[in-house]
């Protein structure tokens, strides 16, 4: 066997015996990520660092200590995906007349919804209020929802796209959650 050949093996190689030492190792990889742990694993020259997932709250200083979240949460922290937005959009042919002409604008106006939605049981159940931050060319750039029944919904019109941000309240925690989706404008979005 060549040098090269040997070479190329191991480049090949490397990816499932690395998989294969994780799969092994899972029960206590799992221990160390519910720990709050962080680690890295290096192997011929290629490095993976596995940290927990936690969502970041905003806060005066936009950072929250983690002992701050064990108290607020009564948990280890929020998981990343506890909370998320999703949207859809769609056009209305026969309303674009009505729509340019409130905005002086001659572009296409979608209708954008967007809604606050979790895989987690009950996590809308601790959500106090929702405000969302518009695009600044809106006459009214932030709205705030509250109805948990419709998953704090926001229907408005829009004729670009941008990055809608919004703060999520949640009951018995101090500083809110910032959550932002990227609203791209279909004819026939998905519903949602």
């Amino acid at each position: 066997m060549t040098p090269e050949f040997l070479s190329a093996l191991a480049d090949i190689a490397w990816p499932g015996l690395f998989l294969g030492l994780v799969f092994y190792l899972r029960r206590e990889l799992r221990q160390l990520l519910d720990s709050g742990a962080e680690f890295a694993f290096e192997f011929m020259g290629n490095s993976l660092t596995v940290k927990p997932s936690k969502a970041i709250t905003a806060g005066e200083d936009a950072m929250e200590t983690e002992q701050e979240l064990i108290l607020e949460t009564g948990a280890k922290g929020i998981p990343a995906d506890y909370l998320y937005l999703k949207h859809t959009s769609f056009l209305r042919q026969d309303r674009q007349a009505e729509f340019q002409a409130r905005t002086q604008l001659e572009f296409p106006h979608y209708d954008i919804r967007v809604i606050v939605d979790s895989y987690y049981k009950g996590a809308l159940d601790r959500v106090d209020r929702v405000e969302y931050f518009l695009h600044e060319s809106y006459p009214e750039p932030i709205r705030v929802r509250t109805s948990k029944e419709d998953k704090f919904l926001l229907k408005e019109v829009a004729n670009g796209e941008y990055v809608l941000q919004a703060r999520v309240f949640l009951n018995g925690q101090r500083h809110p959650i910032v959550l932002q989706r990227y609203l791209s404008l279909w004819e026939t979005g998905p519903r949602i």
